[in-house]
């Protein structure tokens, strides 16, 4: 699986489970379907929870367009729970 390279999370909500890994604020990193990501100094928690679609133009082909990835989010803060889904290409991207 290719990863989904230009995603940008402006997140304001989530609470923090046990196993999610701590990563720097203002950084990219990555996740796997079902991990999730506390940002440090914060209370907000990302998690990856599917793939929704593919449609990108796969690696050394020429497209006529460059296709869509959308990923569903669990996006938590506090006792808020929200789920987010986000494009490459399509609205919304953050």
């Amino acid at each position: 699986m290719r990863p989904l390279s230009g995603l940008f999370v402006v997140a304001t909500l989530s609470c923090s489970t046990p196993g999610a890994t701590g990563v720097p604020t203002n950084q990219d990193f990555q996740l796997r379907v079902g991990q999730s990501a506390r940002l440090d100094d914060t209370d907000i928690e990302i998690g990856f929870q599917a793939l929704i679609g593919d449609s990108r133009c796969p690696r050394d082909v020429m497209c006529v367009q460059a296709g869509n990835g959308q990923v569903e989010l669990r996006i938590r803060q506090g006792g808020l729970d929200q789920q987010v889904r986000l494009n490459t290409t399509d609205d919304p991207r953050e």
